[in-house]
C-alpha cells in the first residue's frame, strides 16, 4: 500500500505517469530496472541519477514503446516540465564549485608554454607519450599523472630547452633546416624512390630557405651515387642559380655520405639546389658495374648563420649586469624576472636563493653567466612548480575563492593552452582578476590574441571528435586521393570555421547552420569547387548550391563518422546524440546483431536503409536505434569522405525519417531545422566546454550551473558569452574543500 507521502507526490505528479508508465514501471513492475513509482517519490541528492535518467527518456520520447498507448504532446510536455522542476530543485540544493586534483601540463600546454616563455619550439609528440583522455579531453586531471619514466623525458627536454634558449660559444644554438627528398623541388629527369631523388641523367633538386640575415651558413647534402667511369658522381652547388662549387660524391647506395660546404649567403628567401653534372652512360662496357653513373639525393639542409653567436630574444629580455655586480647578484636579479613567469606565481627569496646556490654548485669559477642560467632553467623546468598545476585547499569546511594567480593559470590554460603572459600576471598581482570587470578586460584581450586559436584547435577538435582525423585510413581503392594531407585540410576547415565563430562573436547556432566555411586547393578539388591556382592556403567562402551549411557540410565530421569503405549512419547518429545533444546511447548489448555487411559497387548506399532495418528486429536494439538511425540516415546524401553524392543517386535515396517522439524530417536540412533552437545543443556545448576548461568531469553538483548556462545561451547564444559565463562561474573561480566530489 502506498504511504501518505507517496499518495501526495503521485497526486501532485501528472496523471500521465500512472496512466502510461506504471504498467511496466510501477506497482511492483520495474522493466529496465526502472521502478517509476520509487523514482517519483525520491527527493534527495542521492537519487539525482534516477531523475536525470527519467529526464533523458522523456526528452527522447521513445517510451511507451511502439504499439502501446502514448501520451499526447501536451501530456508529454507536462511530464517533462514537472520532472525538470524536481531536478532543478535538487540541483540548487546540491550546487558546489567542485575541486580539481593536481595535474601536470598536457603535451600541448608544455609545447606552447616553453615556446611562449623561451621562444623554443619542441616537437613534443616525438618526445613524450600521448596524453590520456578523460571525458573526451586531454585536459582532465584524472588522466594527467606524472610517472617516473615521463619525468626522465621531461629532464631531457628541459636540458634541450635550456641549451636552445641561452646561446654562447659553447652552445651556439645554430638551427638546421633540413628538407627531405620528397619535399625537394626537381628539374630534369628525376624519379622519387623510397626517400631518394634519383637522377639518371643531368637534373637538379633543391628548395628555398628563409634565412634570418646575411652571413656564413653550412650547406649539407645527403647523397650517394651509382658509380661508373673514371670519376665519382659530381654535384654542382648553386645559390640563386649561380654556381658555388662542385662536390664530389664517392659514396654508394649501401653507405650514403654527408657533404658540407660553408658559404656566405644573403638574408631572405634564398633558392639553393644541387645539379648532377657528370652523367656517364656506356651500355657496351663489358663490366656491367661500369655502364651507368647516376646520382641520388636524400636531403638538403642549411645551418646557421654560423659566423658568430647571436643571443636569443629570451636572452635579450634579461636584465644586464650592473657595474661591480657579482655573478650571484646578477643571477638573482635574472631569476626574479624569469622564475615567476615560469612557475606562474609569486616566488620567495628562499626559492631564488636555492636556485642561485644550485647554479654555483654545478658551475666552476670559470663558468659563464650563460652556464648558470642554463642550470637554473633546467631545474625550473623539472620542478613540480612548473610541471604540475596545483591549487590550495580551503582551510575550513566552506569553498574558497581562488587566488588571482590561480585564476590566471586557469584562464591561460583554458583560452590559450599555455601559461599566463606578463600582462595577465600583472593583472593577477594587482588583484584585478578577483573583479568581474578586470577578468572581462583580460578575456577580451586574450580572445583577440592569436593564441586563442587554441580553443578551435584543441577544444573544438576533441569535442567534435576529429582531432585524430589525419590518422584515419579511408579505403584508397574506393577513395583515391584521400591521404593524410587532405585529411589534415578537412580538419583545418573545421578549425578555421570554429575559430571565426568564436573570434567574431557569432552565435553558437552557426556551428550547425553557418553559411560560410574555409577551404584550400586540395579541399576545393575534393568538393568539386572551382579554385584559382593563385590562391594558397585556407580561404573563406560562402556556402552555395546544395552543399549543407554548418558542420554538417564538413568532410572532417562526415569522414570521422564513416567506415573505411562506406558511410556508417549508426556512427553518425550516435555522434549527433553524444556530441551535439549530450545524450549518448548506452553501449550495445552483447547479444546485439552483427555488424552490417559490406555492400559492393559504386551504389552501395542505396540498400542501406533496408540493411539497417535489422536493428529494429531485436527489441534490445530497437529503443536506441530508433533514435540513432534516423539521424544518421538523414546525412546519406553525403558519402564516406564528405562529398555530395550525384543528384541522380540522391533522388533514389529515401531521406525522410521519423523520430520516436513522432517528429518527421527529411535530409540534412530537415535535421538542422530540428537541432537549431534545441536547448540540448546549447547544454551539450556548455557541458563539454566546462569539462575542457575545468579539467574534471561534470557531477550533479554542476547541474544548476548547466541549467543556468543553457538559459543564458537561449537568450544570448553568442559563443563568447559562454566563455565569459564559464570564467565568471563559481566552478571556475572557487574550490570546494576535500571530501567534495570533483
Amino acid at each position: 500500500m502506498l504511504t501518505s507521502f507517496l499518495v501526495s507526490v503521485l497526486t501532485m505528479s501528472p496523471p500521465a505517469f500512472e496512466q502510461y508508465c506504471f504498467d511496466c514501471h510501477g506497482d511492483g513492475m520495474s522493466k529496465g530496472e526502472l521502478a517509476l513509482d520509487e523514482v517519483l517519490t525520491a527527493r534527495s541528492v542521492e537519487d539525482a541519477e534516477a531523475w536525470l535518467a527519467l529526464r533523458a527518456r522523456l526528452r527522447s520520447g521513445d517510451m511507451p514503446p511502439e504499439g502501446e498507448d502514448r501520451p499526447s504532446e501536451a501530456d508529454f510536455q507536462q511530464m517533462r516540465d514537472w520532472v525538470n522542476e524536481r531536478i532543478e530543485s535538487l540541483a540548487r540544493t546540491a550546487a558546489a564549485p567542485g575541486r580539481v586534483g593536481p595535474r601536470r601540463l598536457n603535451n600541448v600546454e608544455y609545447e606552447h608554454t616553453v615556446n611562449d616563455l623561451f621562444g623554443v619550439e619542441l616537437d613534443v609528440m616525438e618526445r613524450f607519450p600521448a596524453d590520456g583522455v578523460g571525458e573526451g579531453f586531454d585536459t582532465t586531471a584524472d588522466v594527467l599523472s606524472l610517472p617516473p619514466l615521463l619525468l626522465e623525458k621531461y629532464f631531457d627536454a628541459a636540458e634541450e630547452v635550456a641549451r636552445r634558449a641561452v646561446r654562447d660559444e659553447s652552445h651556439p644554438g645554430w638551427a638546421e633546416v633540413r628538407i627531405e627528398a620528397g619535399e625537394l623541388e626537381v628539374r630534369g629527369k628525376v624519379t622519387h624512390r623510397s626517400g631518394v631523388q634519383w637522377m639518371p641523367s643531368r637534373a637538379a633538386a633543391g628548395s628555398t630557405w628563409s634565412l634570418p640575415r646575411e652571413g656564413a651558413y653550412l650547406v649539407r647534402i645527403g647523397a650517394f651515387g651509382q658509380q661508373a667511369g673514371d670519376e665519382p658522381v659530381k654535384l654542382e652547388l648553386r645559390v640563386e642559380g649561380k654556381p658555388r662549387g662542385v662536390i664530389e660524391v664517392p659514396a654508394i647506395r649501401s653507405d650514403p655520405g654527408t657533404y658540407e660546404r660553408r658559404l656566405e649567403l644573403p638574408g631572405g628567401d634564398v633558392p639553393i639546389e644541387v645539379v648532377f653534372i657528370n652523367d656517364y652512360y656506356r651500355p657496351e662496357d663489358p663490366d656491367p658495374s661500369q655502364r651507368d653513373r647516376n646520382a641520388g639525393v636524400q636531403w638538403l639542409s642549411v645551418t646557421g648563420p654560423v659566423d658568430h653567436v647571436q643571443p636569443t630574444p629570451f636572452q635579450r629580455s634579461l636584465p644586464v649586469a650592473d657595474e661591480g655586480e657579482s655573478h650571484r647578484q646578477h643571477l638573482g636579479r635574472i631569476l626574479r624576472v624569469v622564475l615567476p613567469r615560469t612557475w606562474r606565481r609569486p616566488v620567495s627569496d628562499e626559492e631564488i636563493r636555492q636556485l642561485v646556490e644550485l647554479a654555483e654548485t654545478h658551475c666552476s669559477g670559470a663558468s659563464t653567466m650563460e652556464d648558470r642560467i642554463r642550470v637554473c632553467l633546467t631545474a625550473m623546468l623539472v620542478s613540480p612548480s612548473f610541471l604540475i598545476r596545483t591549487e590550495e585547499d580551503p582551510s575550513g569546511p566552506e569553498p574558497r575563492t581562488l587566488h588571482d594567480h590561480e585564476i590566471a593559470v586557469r584562464m591561460a590554460s583554458f583560452l590559450w593552452s599555455s601559461t599566463p603572459d606578463d600582462e595577465l600576471l600583472r593583472a593577477a598581482s594587482a588583484g584585478e582578476l578577483s573583479d568581474a570587470n578586470g577578468r572581462h578586460a583580460q578575456v577580451r584581450r586574450m580572445l583577440e590574441d592569436s593564441r586563442s586559436r587554441s580553443l578551435a584547435e584543441h577544444f573544438a577538435t576533441q569535442w567534435l571528435q576529429i582531432r585524430s582525423l589525419p590518422e584515419r585510413t579511408p579505403d584508397p581503392g574506393r577513395f583515391p586521393g584521400v591521404n593524410p594531407a587532405l585529411l589534415n585540410s578537412m580538419r583545418e576547415e573545421t578549425v578555421f570555421f570554429f575559430d571565426e565563430i568564436l573570434r567574431t562573436n557569432r552565435p553558437a547556432w552557426d556551428i550547425l547552420e553557418g553559411d560560410f566555411t574555409y577551404i584550400d586547393a586540395p579541399l576545393a578539388a575534393h568538393y568539386g569547387i572551382e579554385w584559382s591556382e593563385e590562391d594558397d592556403g585556407m580561404r573563406r567562402m560562402v556556402i552555395a548550391g546544395d552543399r549543407p551549411r554548418g558542420i554538417f557540410g564538413h568532410a572532417s565530421m562526415l569522414t570521422a563518422t564513416s567506415n573505411p569503405t562506406r558511410t556508417a549512419p549508426v556512427k553518425r547518429g550516435k555522434w549527433i546524440l553524444e556530441t551535439l545533444l549530450d545524450d549518448p546511447p548506452p553501449p550495445p548489448p552483447p547479444s546485439g546483431i552483427d555488424a552490417l555487411p559490406e555492400a559492393e559497387g559504386d551504389r552501395e548506399h542505396l540498400g542501406l536503409r533496408e540493411l539497417m532495418s535489422l536493428h529494429t528486429v531485436d527489441p534490445t536494439c530497437r529503443s536506441c536505434h530508433a533514435r540513432m538511425d534516423p539521424l544518421g540516415l538523414a546525412m546519406e546524401s553525403l558519402d564516406a569522405v564528405g562529398r555530395l553524392r550525384a543528384p541522380a543517386d540522391i533522388e533514389l535515396l529515401h531521406l525522410e525519417a521519423t523520430l520516436p517522439d513522432g517528429r518527421v524530417f527529411e535530409g540534412v536540412q530537415g535535421l538542422q531545422e530540428i537541432l537549431v533552437g534545441d536547448p540540448a545543443f546549447l547544454r551539450s556545448l556548455a557541458r563539454h566546454m566546462l569539462v575542457y576548461a575545468l579539467g574534471r568531469p561534470m557531477r550533479f553538483t554542476d547541474e544548476a550551473l548547466l541549467l543556468d548556462l543553457t538559459d543564458t545561451l537561449l537568450k544570448d547564444p553568442r559563443l563568447q558569452r559562454l566563455v565569459f559565463e564559464i570564467i565568471d562561474s563559481d566552478a571556475f573561480l572557487r574550490r570546494s574543500p576535500p571530501g567534495v566530489s570533483s
